[in-house]
């Protein structure tokens, strides 16, 4: 175009949702003696396989988890290396795998439980003798041996990290569950008060609702309960099989619980049960060709990014420039991934590929309707999410134009959230908001909002303020909501509330 310029671009609401090319996979160790080896199915037809292992000496794995930096899987190793056991590594790439470099001095001694704190980088595993927890960086840097001061290690099987408070969890045979600080994390080690009897086979945490999830072998039960000391109650499987769990996985998106039925051995039916929030049971089944099952455990499920919030498109003349927009985090903590590992970005004019376009950045030259579609990618695959813009241009001799800019405004994010709490017990609440405009959204404040009957029974804690979040970004605010200790039991109404923005309810049943 020369020394012409665009007059004027302004920007249209979000055309179309999220799109998923691929969905969510569950992958499963197998703990056969005679054939060890790792699964992956669909979690929707089931069609499965087995991954290529080659390299990794599997040899009666006992835990698995997930380094979305290098796309892996690593596996404790009962059994290998002359007795002692070791930690191996798969990569999902198809590649084979390997076997873990353990820094020098570190115990490994018939390994189990492993997990993975992808935020450091650190792996843990569970040794038999001595028990203790072990430690290493991925590099390969260091290791030690986690400080579990008075807290019991008892015939342990599983961990679970909460990398929000910083903890480590593992199930005691006695059916306890003890605690002790992460690798750079303060705080004391300590025992959650008794919640079984039996011994735990399978762990996770959800840090969102502050609840920790286990499963007991000989009882072939799954439980769940605060992790500040709330009741226990009885997950409900009514109609899913349970044979012997071992390993958990939890998807605090859509509520459903996973465990493998190594009680299975080589039947593949049913290997991978779950139960979607008590209401809807079942399991999956693997299916195709030769032996994908055999004594099923630690289900691990990656599912295809989730898009929480739309790309936004900025300009500057006829300069386009496309945000990522939202993208839910993994949880780590229940071993189910979803965040991308990778971004993609392709334009459109009026709704046709442009050629070489795949840049966050477009020049526009030429009046129509642009899209930006962004798309992310993990080992599951790919969901696109796009934003568009209408370019109107008047020709004449280039100057200098104010781009057009969508106001800044916070809309609450998430889903309605049930909650259940004692007398006296303080929840906390995470409010996320994303901003759906260009420019700097006014701060607001964030509130609870109880409704009239639940006054008597609630004291929300102070509204807090959210400031300085610029376009397309995200912030959060924790609110803090006490249980009265004259409280009745029953079922409690609130809000949490944004100016502008439609309310998002909350729930709380008081138990006891």
């Amino acid at each position: 175009m020369g020394a012409v310029a665009a007059a004027g671009l302004t920007a249209s609401v979000l055309l179309g949702a999220a799109v998923a090319d691929a969905s969510e996979l569950v992958y499963w160790d197998n703990n056969s003696s005679s054939a060890s080896s790792i699964g992956v199915a669909d979690v929707n037809s089931g069609a499965a396989t087995l991954l290529n292992a080659a390299g990794a000496e599997l040899d009666a794995p006992e835990g698995m988890s997930y380094d979305p930096v290098t796309n892996r899987l690593y596996v404790a190793n009962e059994a290998s290396a002359g007795g002692t056991g070791q930690i191996s590594y798969v990569n999902l790439d198809g590649s084979g795998g390997g076997v873990f470099p353990v820094p020098a001095g570190v115990t490994v001694v018939d390994p189990s439980g492993l997990v993975i704190d992808p935020t450091t980088r650190i792996v843990y595993w569970l040794n038999s003798a001595p028990e203790s927890i072990s430690w290493a960086r991925l590099d390969g840097s260091e290791g030690g041996t986690v400080t579990t001061g008075a807290a019991p290690l008892r015939a342990a099987k599983r961990l679970a990290i909460d990398p929000v408070a910083g903890r480590v969890y593992w199930g005691n045979n006695d059916g306890t569950i003890g605690f002790a600080p992460l690798v750079g994390s303060s705080g004391t080690a300590g025992t959650l008060e008794a919640k079984g009897a039996g011994v735990i086979t399978g762990l996770a945490v959800d840090p969102g609702s502050r609840s920790i999830f286990w499963a007991e072998e000989a009882a072939g039960k799954a439980f769940s309960a605060g992790l500040t000391g709330a009741a226990t109650y009885e997950v409900n499987t009514t109609g899913a099989p349970v044979a012997q769990p071992w390993g958990l996985a939890y998807d605090p998106a859509s509520g459903r619980l996973y465990w493998g039925n190594r009680g299975n051995g080589a039947n593949p039916v049913g290997a991978i049960g779950f139960s979607n929030s008590g209401t809807d049971m079942g399991a999956i089944t693997p299916t195709g060709s030769g032996s994908l099952v055999g004594s099923p455990q630690d289900p691990l499920v990656i599912k295809s990014p989730t898009n929480t919030g739309p790309p936004t498109i900025s300009n500057e003349g006829r300069a386009l420039t496309c945000s990522l927009g939202g993208w839910a985090p993994d949880a780590v903590s229940s071993s189910v991934y979803q965040a991308p590992r990778s971004f993609a970005y392709e334009w459109m004019f009026n709704d046709a590929p442009i050629g070489g376009a795949n840049e966050a950045s477009y020049m526009a030259d030429t009046n129509g309707r642009y899209r930006c579609v962004v798309i992310a990618t993990n080992a599951a695959g790919s969901t696109r999410a796009s934003a568009a813009v209408s370019v109107t241009s008047t020709m004449r001799a280039a100057t200098k134009t104010t781009p057009a800019k969508t106001p800044g405004k916070l809309t609450l994010t998430g889903k309605p959230r049930k909650l259940k709490a004692k007398r006296g017990e303080v929840l906390s609440l995470k409010v996320l908001a994303v901003n759906g405009g260009t420019s700097p959204a006014a701060p607001v404040k964030a509130c609870l909002v109880p409704a009239k009957k639940a006054k008597p029974a609630l004291k929300p804690g102070k509204c807090q303020t959210l400031t300085s979040v610029g376009g397309g970004a995200t912030a959060t605010a924790k609110l803090s909501l006490r249980v009265k200790k004259s409280a009745k039991r029953g079922l409690y109404k609130l809000q949490i509330t944004l100016p502008g923005s439609p309310a998002q309810k909350v729930s709380v049943r008081v138990v006891g």
